[in-house]
C-alpha cells in the first residue's frame, strides 16, 4: 500500500505543486513497485513523481533501481565519477543513469553524458520542470499503484489472465468498458486488477484523463 510516512523539511519547492501538499516539499513515501518487485523509500514528492512518470509505469522502462550510487570513470577521465540517483533498464538500449535536480542542469552536464556513454552508460538529468506537463496524472497513477499494491497477494484464475491476454491481441485496442464486457464472467475487482497489472507490465498502454478506472479510459496493444 501506498503511503506518505511524514511531511519533513520546510523548503520551498515546485515540487509541491505536484501533489498539492501546500509550500512544501520533502515527504517519505513508502510503496510497493509492481515493476521492480520491491518495497521503495522515497525521499521527496520529486522522487515520487519521477518514480511514477518515468519508471514504473512508463511503457519504455523494463526494471530499475531506485538506490543512489555512484560510477567509477578511472584514471583516464577528469570527473573521476558520476553520481546518480537511479539506475534504469530501459526495454532499448544502455542503461540509464537518472540524476534529479531542482531546476537546470549540471554546468558539466555535456562532458557527464559523455564519459557515461564511454562506459556504455546513458546519463540523464531532470528537473521539475519535467513533472509539469504531466503532474494531473500523479494522484491518478498513486491509486493504480495502491491498487497493484493491495492486490499484489491475490488470487488471479489462470482463465482470467488467459482470456484478457487473448482478447486484447485480437481486438488492439478499445476502453475498459469493452474489456470488462469481455471477461464479465469474473469479479468485476479482479478483471480490472489485470487491466492494471498489463498496463505495468507493457503489454498496453492507456490513455486517461482523471480516472484510471474510467470506463472510458482507452487502451492499446503495445507491439514494439
Amino acid at each position: 500500500m501506498l503511503h506518505s510516512v511524514f511531511a519533513a523539511a520546510p523548503k520551498k519547492s515546485k515540487t509541491s505543486y505536484f501533489t498539492k501538499r501546500g509550500n512544501y516539499f520533502g515527504n517519505l513515501w513508502a510503496t510497493y513497485s509492481t515493476k521492480a518487485g520491491c518495497v521503495l523509500l522515497l525521499g521527496s514528492d520529486r522522487q515520487l513523481a519521477h518514480w511514477l512518470l518515468k519508471l514504473e509505469f512508463s511503457p519504455l522502462i523494463k526494471n530499475f533501481n531506485f538506490e543512489p550510487g555512484s560510477k567509477s570513470l578511472g584514471a583516464s577521465s577528469t570527473l573521476g565519477f558520476i553520481d546518480y540517483h537511479v539506475e534504469v533498464q530501459p526495454v532499448n538500449g544502455p542503461i540509464e543513469l537518472h540524476f534529479l535536480r531542482v531546476s537546470g542542469f549540471s554546468d558539466n552536464y555535456a562532458e557527464k553524458s559523455s564519459a557515461a556513454e564511454s562506459m556504455k552508460y546513458k546519463y540523464v538529468e531532470y528537473n521539475d520542470e519535467h513533472w509539469i506537463a504531466d503532474k494531473s496524472k500523479i494522484f491518478t497513477l498513486l491509486r493504480a499503484a495502491s491498487f497493484l499494491s493491495a492486490g499484489r497477494h491475490l488470487y488471479v484464475p489462470t482463465g482470467l489472465i488467459e482470456e484478457s491476454k487473448r482478447y486484447i491481441h485480437l481486438a488492439k485496442k478499445g476502453n475498459l468498458r469493452a474489456f470488462l464486457s469481455a471477461v464479465y464472467v469474473y469479479d468485476r475487482n479482479l478483471c480490472l486488477l489485470v487491466f492494471c497489472r498489463m498496463y505495468s507490465a507493457r503489454l498496453i498502454d492507456v490513455s486517461f484523463e482523471d480516472n484510471f478506472f474510467s470506463l472510458n479510459t482507452w487502451w492499446w496493444l503495445n507491439e514494439e
